[in-house]
């Protein structure tokens, strides 16, 4: 795009970001953005980087570039951005509605980016205010690596008061919210096929429990560890579409690998609508089903759909990719 090529970025003024809670972080050690800087009213550049080893966005079967830890990247932009530039409250809450993100067609996702300055362009469009309030608003995010763009993310975010918010959640639940840090977590209820691949090592890192394979599907439970600091940085009252996303991408590795066993696979491509609250006083049932695979590239694309309560809470679509040696 035209800010990473255009600027001269080592004589670039930067807004260094000090206070993590404009990136809705608790934890210092799952902060990745450190920098950013309005071009416009709706044009932004910002910078992230990983350090080396973290227990999750490192966690990988094999040496890959993870889309996962850019998405992290680009949500951590759009939170800064939210508060910092557009001026609205700490005390709202963002309510997702979709996103679209895909590494592009010629980057090859077989390196770590661990140790390398993402570069991040954010254009804002599509705003609806109400007065001083941001009601809704639409992200073309662009990340770079080297000047080489290597993936663009499309984001839909509504915002609301967070006593509305609140209000609404507690009628649509008729009870009070639950919360993460009232939960417990036991890694002996999790109950997983014998070299399974999921594509993370860690066991604190698994999402799934109880896979079962049908005719046309897979099956599984969401289980996660309350603890693990990249799922749950702070309390939240349902499970975050982070999470959803996580779990999605491990029951399409575990699809991808029953279909080519020798394959090494890594997410790609990823499309995700979200319909409703993820409630944590309820099962939610994964189901993977293969919608296409490419028997040249060994490529897979899987549908993923998040029931609760017999409904459909979430449903993405994910293509994973065969690294070649």
């Amino acid at each position: 795009m035209s800010a990473i090529t255009k600027i001269n970025l080592d004589e670039f003024s930067w807004d260094i970001i000090s206070d993590i809670k404009l990136l809705h972080k608790e934890n210092e050690s799952e902060v990745f953005l450190r920098k950013c800087k309005s071009l416009n009213e709706n044009h932004f550049l910002c910078s992230a980087f990983l350090k080396n080893q973290h227990p999750y966005y490192s966690d990988h079967s094999i040496q890959s570039s993870d889309l996962i830890y850019l998405l992290e990247c680009g949500r951590q932009a759009e939170t800064y951005l939210v508060h910092q530039h557009y001026n609205q409250p700490l005390n709202i809450n963002f309510i997702l509605e979709e996103w679209s993100f895909s590494f592009e067609n010629e980057f090859q996702p077989n390196r770590s980016l661990e140790g390398k300055e993402i570069l991040i362009e954010v254009i804002t469009k599509n705003q609806r205010w109400a007065k001083e309030r941001l009601l809704y608003q639409e992200y073309d995010i662009y990340f770079f690596i080297n000047q080489l763009q290597v993936a663009k993310l499309n984001l839909r975010v509504k915002y609301m008061k967070r006593d509305a918010y609140l209000a609404i959640r507690e009628r649509t639940r008729k009870s009070r919210l639950i919360y993460s840090n009232q939960l417990k977590f036991q890694e002996s209820d999790r109950v997983v096929p014998k070299n399974s691949k999921f594509g993370r090592e860690n066991k604190s890192n698994l999402t799934l429990t109880d896979l079962n394979k049908h005719e046309d599907n897979i099956t599984a439970r969401l289980l996660i560890d309350f603890h693990n600091k990249s799922y749950f940085d702070h309390k939240q009252d349902h499970y975050p579409a982070m999470v959803l996303v996580e779990a999605g991408k491990q029951i399409s590795h575990y699809v991808s690998s029953l279909v080519h066993q020798d394959s090494q696979f890594v997410l790609t491509s990823i499309n995700c609508h979200f319909k409703l609250y993820a409630e944590f006083d309820q099962d939610v049932k994964v189901i993977a089903k293969l919608l296409h695979e490419d028997q040249i590239q060994q490529n897979t694309h899987v549908m993923v759909n998040f029931i609760q309560n017999e409904k459909t809470i979430a449903c993405a679509e994910l293509k994973l990719s065969n690294l070649k040696d």
